[in-house]
């Protein structure tokens, strides 16, 4: 009943629309007015901005219709019409267009959605195809509301000698100069009887073109018929489709890029017969081009670079340059989002998020153990062996003195020898040949227990964390603490330009400045470890870590200071209008979903890690400096202990010996005792 109740409607406001302009109104004018009204009605987006645009003046000359001549003032009674049957029926905001006519304001924040192109000119043809492009000129004055991609009706009301098909084709030719490709052309065919209504009615042949169909590849080579519209009534047929098809059928698309690494690699240049080259390419937005040239089967065809003697700004202005001229299709190569190129060409979806960073040298180890006796200090390690000391001898007078108890204490602490080598003996966690026996000397002998057994955690914390991680020196970690270190920054000339185009300068503050050409130089001091520091993006300074063989298990060879400096979304960028621009960003948005960029940057990385693995220090160097996340416990940092262990066994061989003498030269004196 809906779709019975909407075509009734539809055909009682055509009739009273037939009869209220059938008094002042041609056969030709109201066929025309009722079809554009029903192609706005059922094509055109309500509530979004209209445009109807027309001729300057009217022309003072009469000139030929289908079957008779009149003057053609008559055209802006249709004009008048037309606005007032779009105004009364309040279905978009409406705006009208006159080259005469001066724009008041041109920074609309909306975008026009429709447009509606009026034609009327005498029997020369030229003068309709003239007045189409100072009608276009004068839209796109409208700078931020101009909408290449809205839907365009352009309707012829007369024409000249030439068919309908040629004028149409002729009119798609234009608009196509202006990347205008959602475009239906209306032009009035032929007159025919009608029986049911006693009238003849005229007939309005619909056109539109596909730009990539039929193998076309953008060159306008033929049109189409999508349907034939007379009083209003056409059949329903979708008069705006997707010009894009799924299948581009292998047309080419023109890319102007320059190596900048990792986003763009030159990697093959091939010279053909007559002196020209073909280039290839790899590397992280390559590969989103890639995937989107073989999503839709197009085929990339790369303009000849630059040469290495431009500075950075000049291929980003020449790359923005040819796709404004229609040089290219697209640029891409480390291409930002921003507003100075946004003024002249259209960005894709942002792919790529990268940051520019301070790059600062990496803390160094200030304490890695080299032996066991490097865990405490000197003045630690003495006031343990003072209180040995002290302890041994407490032992030997708590037990010998002349306050001793009555109960007799083990001969084991009446002698001086043993009375040390007990209290070694708890030191070392060992145990001890007899317990002491009186309550003095068992009390303080359990505080000498505890003692050294606080005094042994502690050693083997420090020890065990000196030997995984080490202590390290200041890390720099804001730009002010850089700013009060001494360390030189590495100025790159393309840093100056980057800064103006980021609106960033303080890196001019930096006392210590050294300049530095090129970026694998600079990079290569940072990572070398040298007191130096520049501004880099970090794709490239994580892809250059990898390629100079620096990415190694547990190192970190890059330090940056918490807070980056800029970050920016990388793009591509196409002339505005291009109908590929959409295609591009849903193909964009999937990818970015899939992570295949993702994948492909880690699969890069790690490659260039593989090729230079064996450029790699030696595993001493980095067990020196602190670079593994392991550390190997070798006999070396013992050899303390043995060294005590050797002094030990020296000393007791010295004392035996001093036994030994003594009971040959001394028999009725002992030895070491009370």
């Amino acid at each position: 009943m809906d779709k019975a109740g909407k075509i009734l409607s539809t055909f009682i406001f055509l009739s009273v629309l037939y009869a209220a302009y059938s008094d002042y109104l041609t056969t030709e004018q109201i066929g025309t007015l009722l079809c554009v009204d029903e192609i706005a009605s059922h094509h055109f987006t309500q509530g979004q901005p209209l445009v109807i645009s027309m001729p300057s003046v009217s022309p003072e000359f009469s000139y030929r219709t289908l079957n008779h001549r009149y003057s053609a003032g008559i055209e802006f009674k249709l004009v008048d019409q037309l606005l007032k049957n779009t105004h009364s029926r309040t279905r978009w905001p409406l705006l009208t267009s006159q080259p005469n006519i001066e724009i008041l304001d041109t920074k609309m924040t909306y975008k026009h959605e429709s447009y509606i192109i009026l034609l009327w000119a005498d029997d020369k043809e030229e003068n309709i195809l003239r007045t189409l492009q100072d009608q276009l000129d004068h839209m796109s004055g409208y700078a931020d509301s101009w909408n290449l991609r809205g839907r365009f009706l352009v309707v012829v009301t007369q024409f000249g000698t030439q068919s309908p098909k040629t004028i149409a084709m002729n009119i798609t030719e234009i608009l196509w100069q202006y990347k205008i490709s959602n475009s239906l052309i209306m032009t009035p065919s032929e007159l025919q009887f009608n029986p049911a209504t006693n009238k003849s009615e005229y007939i309005f042949d619909l056109y539109t073109w596909f730009p990539y169909e039929s193998g076309q590849c953008g060159t306008l080579n033929d049109i189409v018929l999508l349907e034939r519209c007379a009083l209003g009534k056409d059949r329903n047929t979708s008069l705006y489709p997707s010009k894009i098809p799924e299948n581009m059928h292998g047309c080419p698309i023109r890319v102007f890029t320059f190596a900048s690494k990792p986003n763009v690699i030159l990697t093959v240049k091939h010279d053909k017969e007559d002196n020209s080259s073909i280039y290839e390419y790899s590397g992280v937005e390559i590969e989103y081009l890639k995937l989107l040239a073989e999503a839709i089967n197009m085929t990339v065809k790369y303009l000849p670079p630059l040469d290495d003697k431009f500075h950075l700004s000049d291929f980003f202005f020449h790359g923005l340059i040819s796709v404004v001229n229609d040089e290219a299709d697209v640029t891409l190569g480390n291409f930002p989002l921003h507003h100075r190129a946004t003024a002249y060409c259209e960005p894709t979806t942002p792919y790529i998020y990268a940051s520019f960073r301070w790059y600062v040298p990496c803390a160094k180890p200030i304490r890695r153990i080299d032996n066991i006796i490097n865990v405490f200090t000197v003045p630690v390690w003495s006031t343990l062996v003072l209180t040995l000391v002290l302890s041994s001898l407490l032992f030997w007078g708590m037990s010998s003195g002349p306050s001793r108890s009555v109960t007799k204490e083990s001969t084991t602490y009446k002698a001086v020898s043993q009375c040390f080598s007990n209290a070694w003996a708890v030191l070392m966690g060992v145990s001890v040949a007899k317990m002491p026996r009186t309550f003095r000397l068992r009390a303080f002998f359990f505080t000498f227990v505890c003692y050294c057994f606080a005094m042994n955690t502690v050693f083997q914390v420090y020890f065990t964390s000196f030997l995984i991680e080490p202590v390290y020196e200041k890390q720099v970690e804001t730009f002010d603490e850089l700013q009060q270190s001494e360390v030189i920054y590495l100025a790159h000339p393309s840093l100056d330009e980057i800064g103006v185009l980021i609106n960033y300068d303080e890196h001019k503050l930096l006392p210590r400045r050294e300049n530095c050409e090129p970026y694998e130089k600079c990079m290569l001091r940072v990572l070398q470890g040298q007191d130096v520091t520049t501004m880099v993006m970090d794709f490239y300074a994580e892809y250059f870590a990898s390629t100079a063989g620096q990415r190694k298990i547990g190192k970190k060879p890059l330090c940056s200071i918490d807070k980056a400096v800029f970050t920016m979304g990388l793009t591509m960028y196409m002339s505005k209008g291009n109908i590929l621009l959409q295609r591009f960003n849903v193909l964009i948005q999937r990818c970015l979903e899939a992570g295949l960029g993702d994948k492909y940057w880690s699969e890069l990385k790690w490659n260039a890690t593989i090729r230079k693995s064996d450029e790699r220090v030696d595993d001493d160097d980095d067990v020196s400096s602190g670079n593994l996340m392991y550390f190997v416990f070798t006999v070396f940092h013992l050899r303390v202990a043995f060294c005590l262990l050797a002094f030990g066994n020296t000393l007791s061989f010295i004392v035996f010996l001093a036994e030994l003498l003594s009971k040959l030269f001394f028999p009725r004196v002992g030895f070491c005792k009370a």
